[in-house]
């Protein structure tokens, strides 16, 4: 009897392994369903592809605003095309994302020609990119867990590989989907269209010989007017010049560049609408049972670090101490401030890190766990605010520089980060959600600030620089 029940629970076993590979063979032949702003959405992808990669050749130094534009018509456009609207962290991520696009488009104001030559221009365009990506996975709910939390690295790096190069081949599906559709189409339908496609170039063709008649007539009576036509003439023969151009066996990297970055955008972007961890996943991922060391694993790694951090602290207070009182003649300002000065900020970025890994496998509602936690924030904030003493040192012997202003930048997010943290620990919220914002809006209006004229005028009134 018991051999019976034993052989029925194997049998059992083994179809139920059989119908769940069944199932899971199944779903991989689910065949894609393409619709139309799936195929608007491969030709914007095309353009957006084309501007990103030999924009500059075309439009110069708007290439990039530009390629924004698409970037972010295409992104409204499909999310409008679902019938869902933007939230308010995606209004607030396109705020951003717009306010460093039009940093590039500031050089064309009077006096500003040698806007880009500052050296944050590759930091802005970082911040774009950054930024555009994270506005998309935002709208298109695919972000690991819904939120701006300490996830958004992951967020990026799931938006700037994963996505992308999972779905690397969807544009030829997409296309192929679309020829197949278009040939199995209705005959009456595609006598429709043609028939009106017909009727609308024999219209334009109509208008030719009036408007060959009526374009000299207006340009002969206004001089604006005819210097409009002319200039619109000779953009028109450059750009396909140019595009023609383009199209030469002599440029055949740059265009398969195009196509590449044509596979990459649409995959990005079909793979975001179509992601499978979405706001509503983000319940089920929070609620899976949580994965964890050992509390003496973790107690003694935390108490390990931070009793180093602390013997540190200590071993620099009583050498501060020493030299104050010993009246040293020798000591060198500068050779203080540039000691060890990256290496404090390496250590704060370091223990961001460690900070997470120790929230993430313990229980982070001990209270010794809080206290732990609390006291490598406390240290961190130390070393910030040490680093931060050795720039401002720095400044002052030699003056300011973008480095020395965009470190000290950088050593202030970090604070406002560390900061913000202590209090979320304690109390509910949300760390890293300020400290992105706050991030962004101080990065922004550093961009914004033309560093290079107000970083002269300060080294002049402190007497670094001649007039």
């Amino acid at each position: 009897m018991m051999m019976d029940e034993n052989q029925r629970t194997v049998e059992e076993y083994q179809v139920e392994e059989y119908r769940t590979k069944e199932i899971s063979v199944e779903s991989r032949r689910v065949k894609r369903n393409y619709e139309r702003r799936d195929y608007l959405l491969a030709l914007i992808m095309a353009a957006a592809s084309f501007v990103y990669v030999r924009g500059s050749e075309f439009f110069s130094g708007a290439w990039l605003p530009l390629f924004t534009a698409l970037f972010v018509s295409a992104g409204v456009f499909y999310l409008h095309s679902l019938g869902r609207r933007m939230d308010r962290e995606g209004k607030i991520s396109l705020f951003f994302l717009i306010a460093g696009a039009v940093w590039f488009l500031v050089k064309y104001l009077p006096g500003r020609q040698e806007w880009e030559l500052q050296g944050i221009m590759p930091y802005v365009t970082l911040f774009l990119h950054g930024a555009g990506v994270y506005w998309f996975l935002t709208v298109s709910g695919a972000r690991i867990k819904g939120v701006l939390d300490e996830s958004c690295i992951l967020d990026l790096g799931k938006g700037f590989f994963a996505l992308p190069f999972m779905n690397f081949g969807e544009v030829f599906l997409a296309a192929a989907h679309g020829v197949k559709q278009f040939r199995s189409s209705d005959q009456e339908t595609k006598k429709k269209q043609k028939d009106k496609a017909g009727q609308i170039l024999f219209g334009v063709m109509m208008s030719i010989p009036v408007l060959v008649i009526v374009l000299p007539m207006l340009a002969g009576a206004d001089e604006s007017f005819s210097a409009f036509v002319g200039g619109l003439s000779n953009l028109c023969s450059t750009l396909t010049e140019n595009f023609f151009e383009a199209l030469l066996f002599g440029n055949l990297l740059l265009n398969l560049m195009v196509i590449l970055g044509t596979c990459y955008f649409y995959g990005l972007f079909y793979g975001a609408f179509h992601a499978k961890s979405t706001k509503e996943d983000a319940g089920q991922v929070n609620g899976s049972r949580p994965v964890g060391l050992p509390y003496a694993v973790m107690m003694s790694f935390s108490s390990a670090v931070c009793g180093v951090y602390v013997l540190f602290f200590l071993v620099k207070f009583s050498d501060i101490l020493a030299k104050a009182f010993s009246h040293q003649q020798s000591f060198v300002y500068s050779d203080y401030a540039r000691q060890g000065f990256f290496e404090l900020c390496f250590i704060s970025v370091i223990n961001f890190g460690l900070f997470y890994f120790i929230k993430v496998f313990s229980d982070r509602e001990k209270k010794t766990v809080k206290l732990m936690l609390s006291l490598l924030c406390a240290e961190t904030l130390g070393f910030i605010m040490l680093a931060f003493s050795k720039m401002c040192l720095y400044i002052s012997v030699y003056g300011f520089t973008f480095k020395r202003v965009f470190t000290s930048w950088f050593m202030a997010v970090l604070f406002i980060t560390f900061f913000r943290l202590i209090y979320c620990i304690w109390k509910q919220g949300n760390a890293i959600k300020t400290a992105v914002l706050f991030a962004s809006a101080t990065f922004l209006l550093l961009a914004y600030s033309n560093m290079e004229g107000w970083m002269r005028q300060a080294n002049l009134m402190m007497g670094f620089l001649q007039q």
